[in-house]
């Protein structure tokens, strides 16, 4: 039988006489990349790109980096005890960010270890504020502390050390210090002494005399400030001080040489004389308060009487070889 055959060009060709050959693929084509979904600040985009034989389809993700903040800028104020609030703005999708902000000089809860939390925490410690060591560190103990000092004081309970709670710490530890040297120097003191501070000035650590008008005056000072004080109080209380001042100088004068007794005579007439002269003076001035006047007069008077206290100590201590 006649086998089957192929027609190609009007030739005849046995289907057997055909070879197969395989082609082997020889890989996609493909063009440029093309954005097909734009990347944004919070979630990724996608490119693709096609083979230009078949059509075959590739993506790739573009990786989400977040936002790209600019610098911050102030929008609510921060106050003396009271957070601020700062913001910034993302330069590629314009999202804004807000967070609060501490006013300088606030110490807090959290913050590295620093001295000025020491030096704070030690403070506190020496008021009895802090039952703890100062190590410089904010945490719950100090800021307990610091919510006590602010309860003590009359502040808001944050337990931030803010800038008012700052300066009423200072404030208070001055005094705490003026009344920690005064204990210490007080017992047996027979002399007034003034000493350089270290906060402040001069300070005082008063005489064994001296100190009973100290606190009284204290708390003459104390009634003025829920309560007007008669002008006649602090003339009594000037009166007092002038007493020993001029006691002081009659001590001066017995312990004095005789050449010397003329010359202390003469110290004591020429403060007295000035001390009426300047009250003249100060009734010129505030001719319808006397209060003021009564007031500048009970500081002259106890000023000089310190001084003068002072001043007979170091006559002592000349007179008996340092020895007082």
């Amino acid at each position: 039988m006649e086998s089957e055959t192929l027609i190609n060009q009007g030739l005849k060709i046995p289907r057997d006489y055909i070879e197969r050959m395989e082609v082997p693929p020889f890989g996609h084509t493909y063009d440029d990349w093309r954005v097909i979904e734009e990347l944004t600040c919070v979630s990724e985009g996608q490119m693709q790109r096609m083979c230009t034989y078949c059509g075959m389809a590739e993506y790739e993700a573009i990786p989400c980096t977040g936002h790209t903040y600019g610098s911050w800028s102030i929008s609510r104020e921060a106050g003396s005890a009271s957070m601020g609030e700062h913001q910034a703005v993302c330069t590629v999708c314009g999202a804004v960010i807000t967070a609060p902000y501490y006013p300088n000089g606030s110490l807090y809860r959290g913050m590295g270890q620093n001295d000025a939390v020491k030096i704070m925490q030690q403070k506190l410690i020496d008021m009895s504020f802090l039952n703890n060591s100062a190590d410089g560190v904010f945490g719950n103990n100090t800021e307990a502390a610091v919510r006590a000092f602010q309860a003590a004081c009359g502040l808001e309970q944050t337990g931030i050390a803010f800038p008012q709670t700052m300066d009423m710490l200072e404030e208070k530890y001055e005094v705490f210090l003026t009344e920690q040297e005064q204990k210490k120097l007080q017992s047996g003191t027979s002399f007034c002494i003034l000493y350089p501070g270290e906060l402040d000035g001069t300070h005082i650590a008063y005489c064994d005399t001296h100190y009973p008008l100290y606190e009284q005056e204290n708390m003459l000072l104390q009634d003025k400030e829920v309560q007007e004080v008669d002008s006649s109080v602090y003339r009594e209380l000037s009166e007092l001080w002038q007493k020993e001042t001029e006691k002081l100088y009659d001590e001066w004068a017995e312990s004095t040489t005789e050449d010397r007794k003329a010359d202390v005579e003469k110290a004591k007439a020429s403060f007295m004389e000035y001390a009426k002269v300047q009250r003249s003076i100060w009734e010129l001035e505030y001719p319808s308060d006397p209060e003021i006047v009564e007031w500048k007069v009970l500081g002259l008077w106890e000023d000089y009487c310190i001084r003068l206290c002072s001043h007979m100590a170091n006559l002592v201590f000349l007179n008996t070889g340092g020895d007082l």
